[in-house]
């Protein structure tokens, strides 16, 4: 079988963040409101045309165009309360979700097969409530606890499946944070902290994605959050160089299963599929070789154990990555500056859910120069330039071998022009809206 696949893809999306402080005294004790509306309008259009060679030849060829609109609405409270004795913060936040997926099957002759369309209905609503406390003890020793509680109620209908689902559940999220600093150059710390992942609206969806007549992708309305548990030993030198020994312990892990259905069609779908264990260390240096030139040096390795609950064997072993940094200044007013950027994956164990993976690398070099006083700056990327950002993957079943080789061609080149108007002196106003969820809906 032979399969030529295109696909056009249109985003549109606007974004709204509205906050206020009321402050209680001159202490700094204050509440912070915060509200944010997100929109996201994605348009697809994908064609596949397949030629299936055997005793009869047969093409198949059909067009999907799909349309995904999601809204969030997320309101926040937050209070600081500064006291001699330490510091508490406290606060709560009501998410509501509302997701719409429509995809429409055009067969070989251009009519909607309204079996293959499908219309997607999802509802999420999210209480939460967290309380924390932080305190230094002394000049050396601090400390911060904190305890989270959400409660999520979701639904979700496929009017063309008939399918109903709804769930919910309640989960607390404890943290704890110790920090000791015995001198100017070293500082040391420890954290714990449990969080969750919720799934993206794309692996929700239970309707079938083409992407030929004999592969497609089926969401799955059922799953559950992924909940991770962290700890942390970070060490600090002269804060240009970092160490962190950490261990995480994953469960109800996301995993995509391929399976071969009664029509011989690869199915690949998202279940809560594994439990994983793992330790390992993140190392990061900045070095000034001299006044013109910067070498920043970033590391990751670790031994992993994965446990699927069905189908997938157990994998165990190692894996990591490491990637380097060299800002060069070409002149002495530092407005000619030249970047190169290195990163190799190097064939790792379960890096990315339950797939291993193959050495992977890229290479960039980043042109700047600027003009009039700083305010025009002229941006060339050049990505990949040995095309080695290609994605090779495998994962044993119990009853077969599945692997995948994917090149995206990273390789390119991208110029931007940047110029900045009015006063520099006045200062710009941020704030982090804390809307997690809007990158959701992204695949």
């Amino acid at each position: 079988m032979y399969s030529y696949n295109h696909n056009k893809l249109k985003y549109r999306s606007h974004a709204l963040s509205l906050f206020t402080d009321y402050t209680l005294d001159s202490l700094g004790k204050k509440i912070s409101l915060t509200y944010n509306h997100s929109y996201n309008k994605n348009i697809s259009d994908a064609y596949s045309n397949s030629d299936i060679y055997g005793l009869v030849y047969r093409n198949i060829n059909f067009t999907n165009e799909g349309e995904n609109r999601y809204r969030i609405n997320n309101v926040l409270i937050d209070a600081e309360l500064p006291f001699s004795f330490g510091k508490l913060e406290a606060g709560g936040a009501y998410t509501q979700i509302n997701n719409n997926t429509a995809i429409t099957y055009f067969d070989n002759n251009k009519n909607i097969d309204y079996t293959q369309s499908n219309q997607f209905e999802y509802k999420e609503n999210t209480w939460a409530a967290y309380i924390s406390f932080q305190k230094d003890w002394s000049k050396k020793w601090s400390s911060k606890f904190g305890l989270r509680l959400e409660n999520t109620d979701i639904s979700s209908f496929s009017p063309t499946l008939n399918i109903t689902n709804t769930n919910g559940y309640a989960k607390l999220f404890p943290t704890l944070f110790v920090s000791y600093n015995p001198d100017e150059k070293h500082s040391f710390s420890v954290s714990y902290s449990k969080r969750l992942d919720r799934p993206g609206f794309y692996d929700l969806n239970p309707f079938r994605y083409y992407t030929n007549a004999y592969n497609y992708i089926s969401g799955n309305p059922y799953l559950l959050p992924v909940y991770t548990n962290s700890l942390e030993l970070s060490y600090t030198l002269k804060n240009n160089f970092n160490f962190i020994a950490y261990g995480n312990y994953i469960t109800d892990g996301i995993a995509y299963l391929t399976e071969l259905n009664e029509n011989n069609a690869f199915v690949n779908h998202p279940v809560n599929n594994y439990v994983q264990k793992k330790v390992g260390f993140i190392g990061s240096y900045s070095w000034k070789i001299c006044k013109w030139n910067s070498l920043y040096i970033n590391a990751d390795g670790y031994y992993t154990t994965l446990t699927s609950k069905e189908n997938v064997q157990k994998i165990q072993g190692l894996g990591g990555w490491f990637s380097l940094r060299n800002s060069i200044e070409l002149n002495k007013s530092k407005t000619s500056l030249v970047e190169l950027s290195y990163t190799n994956y190097l064939p790792s164990r379960a890096q990315f859910m339950d797939l291993s993976t193959k050495n992977q690398a890229r290479f960039g070099i980043n042109f700047k120069q600027m003009f009039l006083d700083r305010n025009l700056v002229i941006d060339l990327f050049i990505s990949d330039l040995f095309r080695q950002n290609i994605t090779r993957s495998e994962k044993q079943y119990e009853t077969f071998y599945y692997s995948q080789y994917n090149d995206v061609h990273n390789k390119g080149m991208y110029l931007s022009v940047n110029y900045t108007f009015g006063n520099k002196k006045v200062g710009g106003i941020y704030r982090d809206s804390k809307n997690i969820d809007k990158n959701r809906g992204g695949k």
